[in-house]
Order: C-alpha cells, then sequence, then structure tokens
C-alpha cells in the first residue's frame, strides 16, 4: 500500500479519534463505524470522484450526528431565513449563520457547543480563526468565506430533516447543487475532505494528502483544525490507547 493511502487515512483516525470520545467505547457504535467504512472501501461508483456517493454520504451522515451529540458540531437547524437566501443563491446568510453560533452568546440548543467540553473550548484556535478571520492581504473579513458546501448529492435521501442536517440548494462558480450540505464548522469541513481525499484515492488509485489541499482551503483555517487534532492525538496516544479507532484499509 502506498504511503500517501496510510498517511490520508491517518488523518481521518486521528480525527475521529480525538473527536468521538467515549463514544469508541460503545461496541455497538464502532461495529456501526466500521461497517459504513468498509462500504466505502469497496463501493465501485466512479460517478462521484470526491464523495457524494450513498456509501460516503452514509458515513458522513452518522458521523455528523455523532459530533452533535459530543457536541462538537452545533444543534440548532438552519432557520427559515437562510434557507430562503441560499434558495436565491444568496450565501452571506449562511456564512453570519455560522459564525453566530460561535459567538458569546450561543442560543439554547447549543449552549454546550461553546461549553467546557464542546467545539468553542476543545478548538480554541479554530474558534478564534473563524471569529476573527482575516484573508491573505491581512484584511479583516465580516465572516469566514473559505468553505461553504461539501458539494455532494443528497437528493435521494427520504429520511431527512434538510434543517437539522444543513441542507440546500447550492452554487458554486460553475456548478448548481441539488441538496447539498452546507458545512456546520471547521472540524465538519476537515472530516468531510478526508473522507473524500480517501474516495479520490480509492477511484484514481492515488490518494491526495493534507500537504495538496488548496491555497483557497488553506486560508479558511482546514489547516489550523488539523494541527489542534494533531496534538490532541499525541496527547491521547500517550494517556488512552483504547479510544483510538482503526479503519480498514
Amino acid at each position: 500500500m502506498e504511503e500517501e493511502k496510510i498517511y490520508a487515512l491517518e488523518l481521518l483516525e486521528h480525527a475521529l479519534s480525538v473527536t468521538l470520545g467515549e463514544k469508541l467505547s460503545d461496541e455497538k457504535f464502532i461495529e456501526e463505524v466500521e461497517t459504513r467504512w468498509a462500504a466505502i472501501i469497496v463501493d465501485k461508483n466512479r460517478e462521484y470522484i470526491y464523495g457524494g456517493c450513498e456509501s460516503t454520504v452514509s458515513f458522513m451522515r452518522f458521523i455528523r450526528a455523532a459530533l452533535k451529540e459530543v457536541n462538537l458540531l452545533p444543534k440548532t437547524p438552519l432557520s427559515d431565513e437562510v434557507l430562503e437566501s441560499l434558495s436565491d443563491g444568496n450565501i452571506e446568510a449562511y456564512y453570519e449563520f455560522r459564525k453566530n453560533l460561535l459567538g458569546n452568546k450561543p442560543n439554547d440548543n447549543d449552549k454546550e457547543y461553546l461549553g467546557k467540553k464542546g467545539f468553542g473550548e476543545l478548538f480554541q484556535r479554530s474558534r478564534d480563526f473563524e471569529m476573527n478571520h482575516v484573508d491573505k492581504k491581512g484584511n479583516k473579513k465580516t465572516y469566514n468565506e473559505g468553505y461553504n458546501i461539501d458539494g455532494w448529492y443528497y437528493g435521494a435521501i427520504s429520511d431527512v430533516d434538510m434543517k437539522e442536517e444543513w441542507l440546500a440548494y447550492g452554487k458554486d462558480s460553475v456548478i448548481s447543487f441539488d441538496r447539498t450540505h452546507y458545512y456546520y464548522n471547521e472540524l465538519d469541513h476537515y472530516i468531510t475532505y478526508l473522507v473524500g481525499a480517501i474516495k479520490k484515492g480509492i477511484n484514481n488509485k492515488k490518494y491526495r494528502t493534507i500537504e495538496e489541499i488548496p491555497d483557497k482551503h488553506k486560508e479558511c483555517g482546514i489547516t489550523v483544525i488539523q494541527a489542534e487534532i494533531e496534538e490532541k492525538f499525541k496527547a491521547l496516544e500517550t494517556s488512552d490507547k483504547n479510544k483510538i479507532i482503526t479503519l480498514e484499509r
């Protein structure tokens, strides 16, 4: 197996080990993670190059639900105002909505999201980056525009609450997306990016490594949260190896 493949998978294993915490003590939970991951490994679908096939969507929906349970993703559903803005092709309301959830006055749904064991405290540097975003030229931005949608297709799912899972019409400079996922925060973006990179490697027999993250993503803070996760993983290795997950190669 190529070293690049192992490296990409290791980064994902580190991220899941650091973030899923006590849930990794639940054998049934681990079995479910492994089953959904195994489906990605054997998925021969070549239509979706970097994710968006049934197996990757299933895996990430499960992981996102688990991360909500441990307060690392917000539980607040997208508002009608944001959904209406997105349907009109206006993404600014989403950026502001996402940033406000990381503010100093969270709503009742997400007090724990900013609490002692939530995203706001565990990933303080990533939160600071989001709240005080500066672009490459040193200009302070109102909100972080560096990431928004995964570009995956969720239109085939029937048992879904679009507001709860932050699904809506999406559009970038080239493509329109029918019911795609808007990222909850940088952690969601990072883990989804890794799954997509590995899926691309399975399709093309060559895995992208984290050094190949495009400059536009580096600006959004993906390297900030990667550094935080790797620091926490090193501490986890010395304190509790029973909470380190290993995925099928």
